[in-house]
């Protein structure tokens, strides 16, 4: 029997540090105003 779980995250992300933009580090996350969905790079989107 299959049992189906459910996970509640809680996340924060922070804007870029100032060492971060200069040394030209990218932003990784991807945020939908109005959405409960998160990107990971450009393919991975978890709700």
């Amino acid at each position: 029997m299959e049992q189906e779980n459910n996970v509640r995250v809680a996340l924060r992300i922070r804007p870029q540090l100032p060492k971060e933009v200069i040394d030209m580090c990218k932003t990784c996350t991807r945020v939908l105003p109005n959405e409960p969905q998160v990107w990971l790079g450009a393919d991975k989107a978890f709700t």
